[in-house]
């Protein structure tokens, strides 16, 4: 597995899988969606095919387990190649562009092409049925709001005994997003500091920005 930028979640009990990996393997320039299993009584890898919609390959990604649900969450990441705002207002940096959106879009500042892009959407996979399905917002959620896109970011599961209010919470990552860290040098990567909640309840799949209590928090530098 030469080359594989992996993100691995455990999973117990029965015969269900006991190691399922989202992988991505950078060939080149781009980057492909690897799903592998690693039962542990076998040890070997075992490549498990989807069905339905696939989210675009993606590394660094955020991935966390949903036992209760039989399902993995995974938010964000790096993808390939597209072009982003620079050198305009500080809202419209890293805002996706092309040659003929860029004057409307990005405000005066320049349509850069990018290596790999960042993203911030949310998807869901199946270890039973291996099926993808993209996460849907809540469009009358007055509270909802939209992650940066990031790379890089950790989550972990919130209110995991309690299938009404389970939660993932997403905290930092590496982003083009100047709006994440208007404190930082133009010379210097922007990490956001920020946390966010994306609620899985079956009436309200949205994400909220958690405030936190402490004075202090971890830099984003």
């Amino acid at each position: 597995m030469r080359g594989v930028y992996a993100s691995s979640v455990s999973l117990g009990g029965g015969n269900h899988l006991e190691q399922c990996l989202l992988s991505q393997q950078h060939l080149s320039v781009s980057l492909m969606l690897l799903l592998l299993a690693l039962p542990w009584s076998h040890g070997s890898w075992t490549e498990l095919i989807s069905s339905g919609p696939q989210p675009p390959p993606r590394r660094a990604h955020a991935s966390v387990q949903i036992e209760s649900k039989n399902k993995i969450f995974i938010f964000g990441g790096a993808t390939n190649g597209c072009s982003i705002c620079e050198g305009g207002p500080i809202e419209t940096v890293g805002v996706p562009c092309n040659a003929s959106t860029a004057a409307a879009v990005c405000q005066g500042g320049s349509c850069v092409s990018k290596d790999h892009c960042l993203l911030n959407d949310a998807w869901t996979f199946n270890v039973l049925s291996f099926e993808f399905t993209p996460l849907q917002l809540c469009s009358s959620c007055g509270d909802s709001v939209v992650p940066p896109a990031v790379e890089g970011a950790r989550g972990i599961l919130w209110q995991k005994d309690n299938p009404d209010a389970v939660a993932v919470l997403v905290w930092g990552g590496r982003t083009y997003s100047r709006s994440a860290c208007p404190s930082t040098s133009l010379t210097k990567d922007c990490f956001s500091t920020a946390m966010f909640k994306f609620s899985l309840s079956s009436t309200q799949t949205k994400w909220v920005k958690m405030e936190t209590l402490s004075e202090l928090v971890p830099a984003g530098e």
